[in-house]
């Protein structure tokens, strides 16, 4: 048994592999650094109450997101086209009332491009480790800062915050959240993330879908759960991408309060995708 990050009660351990490689998505350059990758244990926990996912030996330190990480999928026509969805989704959530657009985690800087591009006017400050290029672009309406967000360092009030496929490499959600709601000073803040969702990964029995750098997964209520203790009012969730993944919207809220879950659900779920995937294997 380990606490659950999100609810601290008992959650249960589902599935256990030794020695996976830490990094998914780093570019080495030889066969010699590839084959000594920094390694770790996948101790994947499910939360009975709250139905939170995560791997309780996880370690942030054995990660690498400088410059040499790279998960761009954006080549793809298609995948250009999924970006081109949500670029509308927020446009449209946020009315066309956007100054300035944050982005957690922009990567190369490939999405918050996109929505600076889409809304005239607009500037956009995107926070990335692994981010290579230019400081400022696009005259100055694009803004990269190689470390992650801190409260401060955008000066103008943030009238969004979008954030793909960042979250659940953290071990701390709701810290994450709160990290982000305590730099928002603008009450009408419309706040935009995207992760995948536990709940495909296991009705489709994709057993590579788990391994070490994602060490939290959500189903629609447990991220609702997070984002609620975290003091954000949640405005909808949505399954995206063939229901790969989750959609999210919230705004800044005034009290951290609990949400409904399907604890019970989840973990049978994972117990019965331990046994199906060792019989795979």
């Amino acid at each position: 048994m380990s606490a659950c990050p999100i609810c601290g009660a008992d959650a249960e351990r589902f599935l256990v592999r030794e020695g996976v490689p830490a990094n998914q998505n780093l570019l080495l350059p030889t066969c010699e650094r590839a084959r000594g990758v920094t390694r770790g244990t996948l101790a994947l926990h499910a939360c009975p109450e709250c139905g939170f996912v995560f791997n309780a030996a996880f370690h942030d330190d054995r990660l690498d997101y400088g410059a040499s990480y790279e998960n761009t999928q954006s080549e793809s026509g298609a995948f250009a086209a999924y970006l081109a969805e949500r670029v509308a989704d927020v446009v449209a959530a946020s009315r066309e009332d956007l100054r300035t657009i944050v982005e957690v985690g922009c990567g190369k800087g490939v999405f918050l491009s996109l929505l600076v591009e889409a809304v005239p006017g607009s500037t956009g400050h995107g926070f990335d480790t692994s981010y290579e290029g230019p400081e400022s672009s696009n005259g100055g309406r694009l803004r990269f800062h190689t470390h992650y967000f801190r409260r401060g360092v955008v000066h103008d009030a943030i009238d969004a915050v979008a954030c793909r496929h960042v979250i659940e490499h953290i071990a701390d959600p709701v810290a994450f959240l709160t990290s982000i709601r305590e730099g928002l000073e603008n009450p009408a803040a419309r706040i935009f993330f995207e992760t995948p969702c536990v709940d495909w990964i296991l009705r489709n029995e994709v057993i590579w879908d788990f391994f070490y750098e994602h060490c939290s997964y959500f189903n629609p209520r447990s991220l609702e759960q997070a984002f609620a203790r975290a003091g954000f009012d949640v405005t909808g969730v949505h399954h995206v991408f063939g229901g790969q993944y989750l959609w999210l919207e919230a705004v800044p809220g005034a009290a951290r309060r609990s949400i409904p879950s399907d604890g019970g659900a989840v973990l049978g779920r994972c117990r019965a995708f331990a046994k199906r995937q060792a019989s795979s294997i």
